[in-house]
């Protein structure tokens, strides 16, 4: 290492020698049209020496040999411009007093090509070099941004794109009109289907894509071309993610699945929640859950007077807690560990902290896992659970109650979807009785939840597949986990107590196509990952449904939103059903059967 910077010291030495030197027998040169005098040859002659030991004396002054060729800027042609004048200068009155006078002007012409030729190496070696890495990058590096038909995160291209050290080919665009135009520097070379062409001519190894409200379908279809042609897929940000996390725009991060699902931004109303959440203390059952965790995420931006992480699990709770550390969040949190059917627990907890507002996320969820081994179970937590909870919400007059539930529970064939019915009953039933404003808020399979099929396919094609799925018509409606809790919040706002929400899925997916997705977004295909089906489990349906038989639906203020209004009545008491629910826990019934005493659209299946 020494040596190396030894040998480099040496050369940039004997180049500015000779440059010296030139830049004196030139100055001269020109100024007498290349025809010397004899009197000034001799001057030159033996003056040279002088010259270069004044000049190189006041480089080394200004330190111009101390900085690096690659990084030479502005600031090193200044002080080679300083050195040039100060050293002209000293030679000017060197000769003043030592030789006869020289002439003006070959000092004057002597600093101009001085500066010339000391900086033009040093920026000349620069561009060689910057020239090298942009042709490395280009190598590894090369980008082409693919553009949707949507032009809301468009303008946002520009600053990326300018801030940028990435490399970028050009665009493609799902939009034709655009094609042959000129966006910030990047020319428009075709649409989706000219992808492989685009690849042979301008070879690129990575895309950004660009089109965060384009259906399932096409995303899909481009994933798969992209596949094909080896390309690393990359996701531009969505405007939630670059303003609400404060992300830079430079920031790019790999396909997800999610990414897919082409769901629109959630339009929130973020004035009337943080007037309705901010200095309030707000209490989250199943605080560190896959829902759960992400509301309480979401309420910390509103500014809560604090708020309180309820779970029964200790490590869902820490790994919480660590997560609210990283983002520098410790003061106005805490963290409890519960059980929902412990009452002197849970009005202890209320006592102390007066919560304003309750969000109930807490539930078992897994229907195989209930289904046949864990009914019991099921029931108290899901359903007897929501009503201690309620009840201490009533008694401590809490200001709203909002029940997490489920599409599950809309027709439910399981005991899980018909826990979460029950819930739901149980929530209605005591909004008649108390101030404390109840809403409901129903929704499907969120993303990457526990016990969701996308981390256990990631699993499967990790190890090599198969992925199994239970059957190639089922279907499942799904939203983002962010997605979810932003609308939780949003129906709050909207509530007044005694509502059952149901939040806009979109469009219902074969989990075969998700399964075939995921194995593409991998890098593989069909014939490397292997599809196995199984069977449906138990209570497992093939279809899940939004409004039930006995429902109706209605608008509400926010497009994703809608209100169900059930047409049916029940004419159980709360008494009645409460009293069941504490029977189960300690005698051996027939659960399946009971069950339709109390929800009537209850059908076991067989």
């Amino acid at each position: 290492m020494i040596n190396n910077i030894y040998i480099r010291n040496l050369i940039v030495l004997v180049i500015d020698l000779l440059m010296i030197i030139f830049s004196w027998l030139f100055s001269y040169q020109l100024r007498f049209n290349f025809l010397i005098p004899a009197e000034h040859l001799f001057i030159i002659q033996n003056s040279v020496i002088y010259v270069v030991s004044i000049q190189f004396l006041v480089f080394y002054v200004f330190q111009i040999y101390r900085a690096s060729w690659r990084f030479s800027s502005l600031n090193e042609l200044k002080k080679i411009i300083y050195a040039a004048f100060v050293s002209s200068v000293l030679i000017y009155v060197y000769f003043f007093y030592f030789y006869s006078p020289i002439p003006k002007s070959i000092t004057i012409l002597n600093s101009i090509l001085l500066i010339f030729l000391i900086s033009a190496p040093r920026f000349f070696y620069r561009s060689i070099w910057e020239l090298s890495q942009q042709n490395k990058k280009l190598n590894q590096y090369r980008y082409i941004l693919i553009l949707g038909s949507s032009d809301k995160l468009f303008y946002s291209l520009k600053s990326f794109i300018e801030d940028s050290k990435n490399s970028f080919i050009g665009i493609v665009t799902s939009n034709s009109s655009f094609i042959g135009r000129n966006f910030f520097g990047l020319e428009v070379l075709g649409d989706l289907n000219d992808l492989p062409k685009i690849n042979r001519h301008y070879p690129f190894q990575r895309a950004i894509i660009v089109m965060p409200d384009d259906d399932y379908e096409i995303k899909k279809n481009l994933i798969k071309k992209l596949n094909d042609l080896n390309i690393k897929i990359y996701n531009f940000p969505t405007y939630s993610q670059m303003f609400e996390n404060n992300q830079n725009l430079k920031f790019i991060r790999e396909f997800h699945i999610e990414d897919l699902l082409g769901r629109e931004e959630v339009n929130l109303d973020s004035s009337s929640i943080l007037s309705e959440v901010k200095n309030k203390v707000v209490f989250v059952s199943g605080a560190g859950g896959s829902i759960g965790s992400e509301i309480c995420n979401q309420i910390m931006q509103y500014q809560p007077k604090a708020l309180l992480a309820y779970d029964i699990s200790e490590f869902s709770l820490y790994k919480l807690k660590q997560n609210f550390i990283k983002k520098g969040l410790k003061n106005n949190i805490k963290y409890f560990l519960g059980n929902i059917q412990n009452t002197k627990s849970l009005s202890k907890l209320f006592k102390d902290h007066n919560p304003n507002i309750i969000f109930h996320a807490a539930a078992y969820k897994h229907v195989p896992m209930i289904e046949n081994d864990n009914n019991i179970e099921a029931l108290t937590n899901n359903a007897l659970g929501t009503y201690i909870l309620a009840n201490e919400a009533k008694k401590y007059k809490v200001n709203k109650f909002i029940l997490i539930s489920t599409d599950k529970a809309i027709n439910p064939t399981n005991v899980m979807g018909a826990s979460k019915r029950l819930a739901e009953i149980i929530c209605l039933k005591i909004q008649s009785k108390c101030k404390t404003k109840f809403i409901t808020v129903r929704f499907g399979n969120v993303l990457n939840s526990s016990g969701s099929v996308i981390p256990l396919f990631t699993e499967q094609i990790q190890n090599g597949g198969p992925i199994t799925i239970t059957d190639k018509r089922i279907t499942r409606y799904f939203m983002s986990i962010p997605e979810a809790a932003k609308l939780v919040l949003q129906s709050t706002i909207i509530g007044n107590g005694g509502e059952v929400f149901i939040l806009d899925m979109g469009k219902p997916i074969k989990i075969i196509n998700l399964a075939k997705d995921m194995i593409n977004l991998s890098g593989y295909n069909e014939d490397m990952i292997k599809i196995k089906t199984i069977g449906l489990r138990p209570g497992e349906k093939l279809f899940e449904e939004l409004i039930g038989y006995s429902e109706n639906s209605f608008d509400t203020n926010h497009s994703k939103i809608r209100s169900v209004l059930s047409k049916t009545t029940t004419s159980f008491s709360l008494k009645d059903l409460i009293n069941w629910l504490k029977y189960i826990q300690v005698n051996d019934v027939n659960i399946k059967k009971e069950i339709v005493k109390f929800v009537p659209e209850y059908k076991e299946q067989k």
